[in-house]
């Protein structure tokens, strides 16, 4: 079984399990992220402290992406992709 076959069957089981039973695991990545965000500034003071800022991540935001500009590159994306095959089939 390839990689890709089963994440495709782990998914499928995923989406398959009622909320009761995803519950857990959502929660326990809740926390987690929390936990994460509070080490993360934890360690942002502490660089901070020593002086070291070029080590804390900055704090602008990437600008949004415009969503026909994203739709139109997968668009052009898939089409490549399909043309390779195309191509690689004719050989």
């Amino acid at each position: 079984m390839s990689n890709m076959e089963l994440v495709k069957k782990l998914a499928g089981a995923w989406k398959e399990l009622p909320a009761s039973q995803k519950q857990p695991y959502l929660q326990l990545a809740e926390d987690d992220k929390v936990r994460y965000e509070n080490e993360i500034k934890s360690w942002e003071a502490k660089m901070a402290e020593l002086g070291r800022e070029d080590l804390i991540r900055s704090t602008k935001q990437r600008p949004k992406k415009n969503p026909a500009e994203t739709q139109a590159a997968k668009a052009s994306s898939r089409e490549s992709k399909a043309k390779s095959k195309l191509k690689k089939s004719e050989e």
